[in-house]
C-alpha cells in the first residue's frame, strides 16, 4: 500500500508515499515500517504529502503539496519535523550535497515551466535548465553522477498531459551547459534515469 518508492542512499531502505498524506520507510533487512512524516505535525494532518524524495544525507524530505495552492514544492527536517517552502511547482529533488533542491518552477520562465533550484542555506532561487518553444516545457527532472548531468523531459507548446504530450527526453551536462537531446519519438517520454552498468 504505497506508491512513488525511492532507495535511500546506502540502498537499505525504501521510502514511499501512502494514502497521499503520509511518508513511509521501509526497512528492507528487518521489514519494519516507520512513519517520518508528518509524524505529529497536525497542520499538514489533512493535506497532501506527495511524491517524496528523502536527501541523501537522510536528513530532509522533498514533497509536494496543495499547501498554499495546489502543487507547490516543500522540504522538511527529519529530526524537528519543520517544514520548508520552496516554492510554486512541483517534481522536487535533491543534489548530491543534500543543500540544494531542483524542482520544476513556472515563475518567470519562458515557455511554461523550466527547471529551478533552491539553495536551502541562502534559501536563493535559481533556473538549471529553461529553454524556449520548440521544447521549452521542461518536466520530470532527475540529476545524475553527482549532479554531473540533468535529465529531464519536455514537450511542445499547448502541451503538458504526462499520459498524452509528447514530451522527449534531454540530458544537460550542467557545468558545460550543453544540453543533449535523447529520445526522437511520437511518444511520451517520462521519468528518466541513469541506471548502473558495468562494460
Amino acid at each position: 500500500d504505497g506508491m512513488f518508492p525511492t532507495f535511500s542512499a546506502d540502498g537499505k531502505s525504501i521510502y514511499f508515499e501512502r494514502d497521499r498524506n503520509h511518508v513511509i520507510k521501509l526497512n528492507l533487512e528487518t521489514k519494519q515500517e516507520e512513519e517520518i512524516f508528518p509524524k505529529g505535525q497536525p497542520e499538514w494532518a489533512e493535506l497532501s504529502i506527495v511524491k517524496p524524495h528523502v536527501s541523501p544525507n537522510g536528513k530532509l524530505l522533498s514533497f509536494i503539496s496543495e499547501k498554499p495552492r495546489r502543487w507547490s514544492s516543500w522540504y522538511a527536517d527529519l529530526e524537528t519535523g519543520k517544514a520548508t517552502y520552496v516554492g510554486p511547482g512541483c517534481e522536487p529533488s535533491w543534489f548530491s550535497n543534500s543543500e540544494k533542491i531542483a524542482w520544476v518552477s513556472g515563475v518567470k520562465t519562458k515557455e511554461r515551466s523550466g527547471i529551478a533550484a533552491y539553495d536551502i542555506r541562502t534559501k536563493k532561487i535559481s533556473l538549471v535548465q529553461e529553454a524556449d518553444a520548440p521544447r521549452g516545457h521542461e518536466y520530470f527532472p532527475s540529476l545524475e553522477l553527482k549532479d554531473k548531468f540533468l535529465l529531464y523531459g519536455a514537450a511542445r507548446p499547448k502541451e503538458h498531459k504526462p499520459t498524452t504530450a509528447n514530451y522527449q527526453i534531454f540530458a544537460k551536462d550542467i557545468a558545460k551547459g550543453k544540453v543533449t537531446r535523447i529520445t526522437f519519438d511520437k511518444h511520451t517520454n517520462r521519468w528518466p534515469k541513469l541506471l548502473p552498468f558495468s562494460k
